[in-house]
């Protein structure tokens, strides 16, 4: 994806976290059977559970935190590649004027 901007490499998966993703069966069953070790796991239950209870299959759970971190990387950004760049040259400079 040459060229693509951080928005748009993003865009999905900040859409699949608000939208969120149907529990399996599979999910529901570990998420049980785990809960007595990992419910006090710092995130676990804002991430993996339903009101502080497992959720049931076929219910829908989504990460609204995971799409704000996303969102906000897009916005915070990194520097842009020009500015990199700017820097690269700049580094170069500074150890050639040392010489």
């Amino acid at each position: 994806m040459a060229g693509a901007c951080l928005a748009d490499l993003l865009a999905p998966a900040i859409a699949q976290a608000k939208e969120g993703t149907i529990v399996t069966r599979s999910q529901a069953d570990v998420t049980s059977e785990k809960l007595p070790e990992l419910k006090d796991a710092p995130g676990f239950a804002d991430v993996f559970l339903i009101d502080d209870k497992p959720p049931a299959a076929g219910a829908r759970v989504r990460q609204i935190a995971l799409a704000a971190t996303l969102d906000h990387l897009i916005h915070a950004g990194r520097p842009s590649c020009s500015m990199r760049e700017d820097c690269s040259t700049r580094r170069r400079q500074l150890r050639a004027s040392r010489r």
